[in-house]
C-alpha cells in the first residue's frame, strides 16, 4: 500500500484517510479494502479535508472510480482528473433515488 509522508510518520492511503476522519469527526465506511478496483464516494470533495481525501483516492492504484458528490464546481485541474465523476447534489439531506442506485456499487464512502 501506498505510504503518504515520509520518516516515521509514513501513513497508507487507508490509514491517512482514517486519520483525517477521526480527527474532523467525520464518517467513514469502506466494504472492500483489498478489491483490485474499487468505486469510491466522496462528499464535501471542495471543502479542504475533503479535497485531501479525493486527491489521495485519485491518486491510489487500486481506486479506479472516484464519484465526488458537490454543491459547487471543482477546480478545472481536479474535475478534469480521467477516473472522477462530479455529481452536484443541491441538498445533502434530500438525495435523490436515482443518484443513490446509480452508485450503489461503490466499495465505500468518505463524508
Amino acid at each position: 500500500m501506498k505510504a503518504i509522508g515520509g520518516g516515521s510518520h509514513s501513513r497508507s492511503i487507508i490509514e491517512t484517510i482514517y486519520f483525517f476522519c477521526s480527527v474532523y469527526s467525520l464518517a467513514i465506511t469502506i466494504a472492500s479494502i483489498d478489491s483490485n478496483k474499487m468505486k469510491v464516494l466522496v462528499a464535501g470533495a471542495s471543502g479542504s479535508i475533503g479535497g485531501e481525501c479525493l486527491a489521495q483516492c485519485l491518486a491510489h492504484p487500486k481506486i479506479s472510480t472516484v464519484v465526488a458528490f458537490v454543491r459547487r464546481d471543482l477546480p478545472a485541474d481536479v474535475s478534469s482528473h480521467p477516473k472522477l465523476q462530479c455529481v452536484k447534489v443541491a441538498d445533502f439531506a434530500q438525495w435523490p433515488k436515482d443518484v443513490l442506485e446509480t452508485h450503489a456499487d461503490a466499495a465505500g464512502m468518505i463524508w
